[in-house]
């Protein structure tokens, strides 16, 4: 859900503010908290790409009359990009165990990466002693 307002914009004559009231930020925080460097990079690089401003935790757009329905469009989706990277932190840990735990399992003493056999009935004739139809 997104929560989008309409004000005359402070900074421009003219200009109508497309905001949120801190609602955005607001309702991320119940899941997720923007409080490394890398996560903050990341919500910066959203607010820069759709060109929304924050001003406090309140995000805001400030456009032409003229342009209101599109700024309005890339404001909400901006918003929505912003509440979805909850998200993005289970994703990661997903990827993180799989490079800690599922790499390292598919790896010998050595650090060499071991070979798997490519089908089930490889599997099988390796365990049996087998290579390619003939007993060892």
């Amino acid at each position: 859900m997104v929560d989008i307002y309409l004000q005359d914009s402070t900074e421009h004559a003219g200009y109508v503010r497309v905001c949120d009231f801190g609602m955005t930020l607001m309702r991320l925080s119940y899941t997720y908290e923007v409080n490394t460097d890398t996560r903050q990079r990341i919500f910066d690089s959203i607010l820069i790409n759709n060109g929304v401003h924050n001003d406090q935790g309140h995000l805001y757009l400030d456009t032409p009359v003229d342009r209101l329905y599109e700024s309005i469009l890339q404001f909400a989706g901006c918003a929505q990009k912003v509440c979805n990277m909850r998200y993005w932190s289970r994703e990661i840990i997903r990827s993180a165990f799989y490079d800690d735990k599922v790499k390292k399992d598919t790896r010998g003493k050595t650090g060499k990466k071991k070979k798997r056999p490519s089908s089930r009935t490889e599997e099988r004739r390796a365990n049996d002693g087998i290579v390619g139809g003939v007993s060892r």
